[in-house]
């Protein structure tokens, strides 16, 4: 009798693992292709590659406008404060997908959605089950540079221009999937820390040169500054056009398979999947190009954007998940003080962001039509 309950009990949570890896893509209708192109496994320069396109983009030229709204000194502390945090969570990401993958015994690392809500639902806690159902020029400086000080109320839009600008968290997980090596992502000099140093010297030398230039008068995009009369500046504008074309698509990748998945599982399969799939492409496209041409002021907008889903994806969905799956195997102390620092911190920002800068986009929308 025992033996048939252990059998029973194997066959239950055969059964599970098995759906799980349906709900994961493991079993799917459709094949899609890998986020390179190709089938076989990435190299180390090829991945970095990937995800330094892939953290690189709109939220850079802003950094400018970020500067503004700190200060020199205040901007360049919290800049590396929430660099810290981003290297923290994207570590975090790894070690649950390899945790979650090596549980269900799939083929394949989970998504950075599956790894998320996985982690939830093998959780002992019901809050965290509950949370998984319902779930990138030098010349004089500007006299009107603030080094060390800012207006409190202009932090939050700071945060979310800040929190824009590290926008690749979701190819992380995607990436890890494909490198050759994993220790070749995750280790002391692997794509990851290697790639989030890029990205920072990328970020502040050219926000903090950006202000310290134009000062007070730094616009949301550093193009917008520049003299556009002269031919070398047609020039930049238009590698820096091409530069962010090829990095957007990369970094709605993992959106762009979400959707998809979550379409095809409700109304697949399709008979025209690839039709279907560059349509969603094309529409997400043209709701953020909607979206970013009918708000006034595009530094608000990308700090509203930041506040939201990039504060959600960087910060809370990782610091959330590792909490949760420490429930059965208890992590050390020290990891579960960062987690809830993390959260507080995105808690903090979120909402502070959220209300400074829906409060000035209203205003802004107000004058707009007042001098209309």
């Amino acid at each position: 009798m025992e033996t048939n309950k252990l059998s029973k009990k194997e066959n239950k949570t055969n059964g599970d693992a098995q759906l799980t890896m349906v709900e994961m893509g493991e079993v799917n209708h459709c094949s899609r292709p890998s986020i390179s192109g190709e089938n076989k496994r990435s190299g180390y320069l090829v991945t970095l590659m990937h995800f330094i396109k892939g953290n690189i983009g709109c939220g850079m030229l802003a950094m400018g406008e970020a500067f503004k709204y700190g200060g020199l000194y205040l901007t360049l502390c919290i800049l590396l404060y929430v660099w810290l945090i981003s290297v923290y969570n994207m570590h975090v990401l790894t070690t649950l997908s390899k945790k979650v993958q090596n549980r269900l015994q799939t083929k394949r690392a989970p998504s950075f959605g599956d790894t998320v809500e996985n982690a939830f639902k093998m959780s002992d806690k019901w809050i965290f089950r509950s949370i998984s159902n319902n779930i990138s020029c030098s010349g004089p400086s500007a006299e009107n540079v603030r080094y060390s000080y800012a207006k409190w109320s202009e932090l939050p839009t700071m945060f979310g221009i800040i929190m824009f600008s590290f926008e690749g968290i979701g190819l992380v997980l995607p990436l890890f999937a494909e490198i050759d090596d994993d220790k070749k992502f995750t280790s002391c000099f692997g794509v990851l820390n290697f790639g989030m140093v890029a990205v920072m010297m990328l970020n502040v030398p050219l926000g903090m040169t950006g202000y310290s230039k134009w000062g007070e008068d730094v616009k949301s995009s550093l193009t917008l500054n520049l003299p556009h009369d002269h031919e070398l500046t047609q020039f930049v504008i238009i590698m820096m056009i091409l530069g962010i074309a090829c990095s957007y698509a990369l970094q709605f990748y993992p959106a762009a398979v979400i959707v998809y998945s979550d379409l095809e599982k409700s109304y697949g399969p399709f008979n025209h999947p690839a039709i279907w799939d560059y349509s969603i492409r094309i529409c997400i496209c043209l709701v953020t190009y909607l979206a970013a041409s009918t708000v006034p002021h595009l530094d608000l907008f990308m700090s509203l954007v930041g506040s939201i889903t990039c504060v959600a994806l960087t910060m809370i969905f990782p610091a959330l998940s590792n909490l949760a799956f420490r429930t059965k195997d208890k992590g050390s102390f020290f990891s579960t003080f960062l987690d809830m620092v993390t959260i507080l911190t995105a808690v903090i920002g979120s909402v502070t962001g959220i209300y400074a800068n829906t409060t000035a986009i209203y205003e802004a929308f107000s004058q707009n039509h007042s001098n209309g």
